[in-house]
């Protein structure tokens, strides 16, 4: 999984993870989505996340 992700940006309360190809965003959102958020909101108390999207970034093959 590493070099997997390229950039992570919050929008309001979604956290916005982009991969570098579909089928690693699928996996991650699908099996890793949870974790993240629930890790993301521990380490960030004060600016909670209730969704985590990952996309295929635009720049990548």
């Amino acid at each position: 999984m590493r070099n997997s992700t390229s950039d992570a940006r919050l929008e309001n309360s979604t956290l916005i993870v982009e991969a570098t190809d579909k089928q690693i965003a699928t996996w991650l959102e699908n099996r890793l989505g949870r974790a993240i958020k629930e890790t993301w909101n521990r380490c960030h108390p004060g600016l909670p996340v209730t969704q985590v999207v990952v996309t295929k970034c635009d720049d990548a093959n």
